[in-house]
Formats: structure tokens, sequence, C-alpha cells
């Protein structure tokens, strides 16, 4: 089975390494951060609307996308349930994983996965990736439509003040 394995692993990597397939992977990307040329966060649709001179200009400004406040439990909950998930993946790898890539390399890996759970925008965008992945796997007629939807998709990140 080892064989068989390192076969299958070796063409995966081999198809992974064509251009077109890391071309596609970098205008994807570029895509997801940099919507109509301008980085996701400063872009004008995420812009918090100018306060008005009635309204207070005290505390910290609020996000564009509200995020329900948490209580000291729940804040306390996510802290935990985050350094348990960073325990998982960092110290207590698996070791045929380890031995595989090395340890630096794993640990430099598992950290930037670590930090890409954090990251709400790029969460998002996974979401809705394996949502549409979903989609295609239970409805594969959906195939055409989902073409013709990422076709048309520069329509709908078109800014119109």
């Amino acid at each position: 089975m080892g064989d068989a394995f390192d076969d299958w692993l070796i063409d995966k990597i081999l198809l992974l390494r064509n251009g077109s397939v890391i071309a596609s992977g970098i205008k994807r990307v570029e895509q997801i951060l940099w919507p109509d040329g301008i980085f996701i966060t400063k872009h004008p649709k995420r812009q918090q609307p100018p306060q008005t001179a009635n309204s207070p200009k005290s505390g910290p400004p609020t996000p564009q996308i509200s995020t329900p406040l948490l209580t000291t439990e729940q804040q306390l909950e996510a802290e935990r349930r985050a350094k348990f998930v960073y325990e998982i993946m960092i110290d207590k790898a698996p070791a045929a994983v380890v031995g595989l890539v090395g340890r630096k390399e794993y640990e430099q890996s598992a950290k930037d996965l670590y930090l890409f759970l954090q990251s709400t925008v790029c969460l998002k965008l996974l979401v809705f990736d394996l949502l549409e992945l979903l989609l295609l796997s239970l409805f594969p007629e959906m195939d055409n439509v989902f073409k013709q939807l990422h076709e048309e998709k520069h329509q709908f990140r078109e800014f119109k003040p």
C-alpha cells in the first residue's frame, strides 16, 4: 500500500506543479483578496459609513460586519477552544505527518493554517467554496449555473457610489 500511496501522492504533487494550476490558484487568491484591485479590508464596500455630527465619536469603531457581542463566559470558552486547537495542531502533531515533512516545516505550515482559521474573511470564503462543492456534489446538473456565476461575478463586485 505504501508504494501505491507514494505514486498517488507524486501524481498529485506533479499536478499541483502544473503552470495552469498554479496560475489559476494565484488568480483566485488575487480575486479574493483584491476585488476591483483594492485590498479587501480597504474596499469601499467594507468601509464604515462616516459619522454624523450627532453620533458619538468616542469608543472603538464598530466593524462593517456585525458580530454578536460575547459574554465573558463565551470569550473564555472561545479562548479555551482556540488554545485546544492550537495544542492539537502543533504540540500534539501526528508523528507520521511530522516525519514525512519535517518538524520545522510542519510547525510553520500548522501555524499558517491556524492563523488562516482565525481570519473571518478567509474562513467565510472557504465556507462559500465548500458550500459550492457540496451543492455541485448533490446536484451535478447545476454545473452550468455555477460556471455562469463565475463568468459573470465581476458584475457583482462593481462599486457604484
